[in-house]
């Protein structure tokens, strides 16, 4: 009895593996068969990810002027993040999922130019937390730039859409 389910089971495992095969590798003309829906419907895990989710990836990047040189430009949320891996510290990983929403609500919103955005109350806000959090202390101007990398077709691509000075 127990060798009957561990072979019907195996079974399964194979049928599984090489129905997941056929999709993965088949072509095109399969995903618009009825097979195909209950295939992603019923037996793939997920989805875990979506192509709009992951094609661009928006970071922001802050360097401060002290005694007339700019410092080397930090990535807040992604040292957060690599804090976060490295330590296992949930305040690195909410201070994370804080700060990335805050800077992309306020520079990623539709028909915004550079002049809107620094005019913004919430920039101003934006750039006095920045600055207590992570410049020191006599630095005389800050530097925001946020870059937007895209992937789409195999390929990558990195753009600069602002970069806001404020003094």
């Amino acid at each position: 009895m127990k060798s009957r389910l561990i072979s019907i089971l195996f079974l399964a495992l194979v049928l599984y593996m090489i129905i997941a095969l056929i999709f993965i590798l088949g072509p095109e003309s399969l995903i618009k068969t009825r097979v195909f829906g209950i295939y992603t419907t019923y037996l793939v895990p997920g989805p875990f990810f979506t192509a709009d989710r992951i094609g661009d990836s928006y970071s922001l990047h802050l360097s401060w002027k002290l005694d007339d040189k700019w410092s080397r430009p930090i990535c807040p949320a992604k040292d957060n993040f690599n804090r976060y891996n490295e330590r296992f510290n949930p305040r690195d990983n909410y201070q994370n999922r804080f700060e990335r929403p805050v800077y992309q609500g306020l520079f990623l919103r539709p028909n915004q130019s550079a002049a809107g955005i620094k005019s913004a109350k919430e920039f101003q806000q934006l750039t006095r937390y920045l600055s207590a959090r992570y410049v020191p202390q006599g630095a005389d101007s800050i530097r925001l730039a946020i870059t937007r990398k895209r992937a789409q077709h195999f390929k990558t691509s990195l753009d600069t859409l602002y970069i806001i000075v404020q003094k």
